[in-house]
């Protein structure tokens, strides 16, 4: 049996912001954006998975899920998050040139 740790879910998101923070920014300005509405358990990252790989959006994910928030105060070292600033950080990191801001979101996110 392997002495590997399994990772929480906050660790790996917490991964995926300092993979984030490495990336160089966008350099393409923002000019649409795309919110993919959904529920959980309904496909909703599998379709923004192929969503993203057709390199016609930016990286679409569950970019408001508290979860990720709280990853990306804890890369900043920050007790809350400065929301404008997280909006920012997602929009040069993840945009990949496109100009295109993607975001799913489940709609109990929206009222979270």
């Amino acid at each position: 049996m392997s002495d590997s740790k399994v990772k929480t879910t906050d660790e790996i998101l917490l991964e995926l912001m300092e993979k984030l923070n490495a990336k160089p920014d966008a350099t393409a300005p923002v000019t649409k954006g795309l919110l993919v509405i959904s529920t959980p358990r309904s496909g909703s990252s599998m379709y923004c998975d192929s969503l993203s790989k057709l390199g016609l959006t930016g990286e679409c994910t569950e970019w408001f899920n508290l979860r990720y928030l709280g990853a990306y105060a804890k890369l900043k070292g920050q007790k809350d998050v400065d929301f404008p600033a997280y909006l920012d950080f997602i929009t040069k990191k993840t945009t990949l040139n496109t100009g295109v801001l993607a975001v799913n979101m489940h709609v109990e996110q929206y009222t979270a």
